[in-house]
C-alpha cells in the first residue's frame, strides 16, 4: 500500500472474473473525454509514502528547489506559518540543518519568483 500497488486476493476463479468484470467496469464506465484524473498536479507526498496527510507547510516547502520531502519535515518544523516560510530571509533559511548559504539563496530565489 505504502508503494501505490494495491492488493486483491481472489478465493477462486468466479470470484477473480467478477473481479476483473468490476475493474473492467470501472475502468469503462465513462466516456473518454471525461477522464480526468490524468490533470491532477503532481504531488512528490503521494509518492513518498507517508503514512498521514502532511501538512501544507511540508507540502509546499517540498516543492522548493533542493528541498523535496527528506528536508521537508525540517522545513515545516521550523516555520510556523506558509507566510513565514515564504517572507524568510536567506539568513533564516540556512538556520535549517542541511540547508546552506547556496541552496537558501535557491529557495529565496524561487519564493521570489526570480
Amino acid at each position: 500500500m505504502r508503494a501505490g500497488i494495491h492488493l486483491r486476493r481472489t478465493f477462486d476463479r468466479h470470484e477473480t472474473a467478477a473481479l476483473l468484470a468490476s475493474l473492467y467496469l470501472w475502468w469503462t464506465g465513462k466516456a473518454w473525454h471525461e477522464h480526468r484524473a490524468h490533470l491532477a498536479l503532481h504531488s512528490p507526498m503521494t509518492e513518498a509514502g507517508l503514512l498521514y496527510k502532511p501538512s501544507l507547510r511540508r507540502r509546499i516547502a517540498a516543492e522548493l528547489p533542493g528541498v523535496g520531502v527528506g528536508k521537508s519535515g525540517a522545513v515545516a518544523d521550523h516555520f510556523p506559518s506558509v507566510r513565514a516560510m515564504v517572507g524568510a530571509e536567506r539568513e533564516e533559511w540556512m538556520q535549517i540543518p542541511g540547508i546552506g548559504k547556496g541552496l537558501a539563496t535557491k529557495i529565496t530565489a524561487a519564493l521570489d519568483d526570480k
